[in-house]
């Protein structure tokens, strides 16, 4: 009787094949997904028109990797990029309004474009989807939403470059391209680089009131170390964990540009001084020799974009970061950044000659610099008389 059974069974599935005459054992295929059966025995409906597979496979897979990438951005985007516009309000007096105002209107006008931009996109992919009941999308669709999201890509790595700059910095950004693509040509560019480290920071974590009071603590240190670049014509990178790194290219801070990384470095031990004492009570036990360890070099960078952002990377970057492991408090320089900040004028500055020890490494010579208590002076970028003039 199983016998009988097995052999009418096996009869009717072999009749089921022929009937389809699929390439493939129906194992092997899935009958669901029509991605898996082979072109000529897809079903002629609108949907899935067989001779349109390789046309609705790119549009779908096109859609759906750009909604991954839009929803990718959406998350990403707001942890990167401060919201420039409200950083600056709060700056602004009526002394200085004249002089803000125009650069406001265009930070402003960059954010709506941002906004539109966003809309723009969502509402084509909706339409997008929409279509792919149809026939076809056309090519222009899909052209019209790589150009916008190109778009939109440059102006989000714009408003995170903004937000590492100063206000004049913002203005010639906004206002000239030419002067943008200079972060942008992916050519080699020389700068000085500068690491600030925050000696014993393991120590002073540990020996804070609470995560909380740490947490404020390296925060608003942080925020006020990045304004003291910025203001020295410098562009903040990142925020390190325990520091942060900056970069001084030529063509930025201008021919004083490595005067203007050593201002910004004793201008920095200044700020680390007030900050520490400000909040002492924020410690349960206050370390006295507690400080900034900050290293300098000088030579050929690159600036790339990683995540809608930019960053220095390079040689210089590394050595600034060895030299930074001196003892709180000090600056030090690598042979090149002395090299060429010897050529400029170094008045207010004595460089000492030290042996610099380096965690699993043979010892480096650096130079220990200091100011001498005269002003230093550097002279200000050649841009900056455009933006004046205007």
């Amino acid at each position: 009787m199983t016998t009988e059974e097995d052999q009418k069974n096996n009869e009717k599935i072999k009749q089921e094949e022929s009937s389809h005459n699929f390439a493939k054992p129906a194992d092997t295929s899935n009958p669901t997904d029509p991605f898996s059966l082979p072109i000529e025995y897809l079903p002629k409906t609108p949907l899935w028109p067989g001779n349109n597979l390789d046309s609705h496979k790119k549009i779908i897979n096109f859609s759906d990797s750009l909604k991954h990438s839009l929803k990718s951005l959406s998350e990403v985007l707001p942890k990167i990029t401060p919201n420039i516009t409200s950083s600056l309000i709060p700056k602004i007096t009526p002394s200085i309004m004249p002089t803000l105002t125009p650069t406001l209107n265009l930070l402003f006008k960059h954010q709506s474009e941002i906004s539109d931009l966003e809309s723009e996109i969502k509402n084509i992919l909706i339409k997008n989807e929409q279509l792919q009941g149809e026939a076809s999308l056309k090519d222009e669709k899909i052209n019209e939403l790589n150009k916008k999201v190109l778009e939109l890509s440059h102006k989000q790595k714009l408003g995170y470059l903004l937000s590492q700059v100063n206000d004049f910095g913002q203005k010639i950004l906004l206002e000239s391209e030419e002067f943008r693509n200079k972060f942008y040509n992916k050519e080699n560019q020389k700068a000085f680089v500068v690491s600030i480290d925050l000696r014993r920071s393991t120590e002073l974590m540990l020996k804070a009131k609470s995560p909380e009071h740490f947490e404020k603590f390296i925060s608003e240190l942080c925020e006020s170390l990045s304004e003291i670049i910025k203001e020295n014509f410098g562009i903040f990178d990142k925020f390190t964990g325990d520091g942060i790194l900056a970069y001084f290219p030529l063509f930025y801070s201008g021919e004083d540009a490595g005067l203007f990384a050593l201002k910004a470095s004793i201008d920095s031990h200044k700020i680390f001084s007030n900050h520490y004492e400000k909040h002492r009570s924020s410690f349960q036990a206050v370390l006295k020799n507690a400080g900034l360890g900050i290293g300098i070099d000088f030579g050929v960078t690159k600036l790339v974009n990683l995540i809608n952002s930019h960053t220095v990377i390079g040689v210089p970057v590394v050595y600034a970061c060895r030299m930074s492991s001196h003892y709180a408090g000090s600056t030090v320089l690598n042979q090149s950044a002395y090299d060429e900040l010897k050529k400029q004028n170094s008045i207010g500055l004595k460089f000492t000659e030290i042996t610099l020890p380096v965690k699993n490494e043979d010892d480096f010579i650096g130079y220990l610099v200091e100011s001498t208590g005269d002003d230093i002076k550097p002279k200000q970028p050649l841009w900056l008389k455009e933006i004046k003039e205007d």
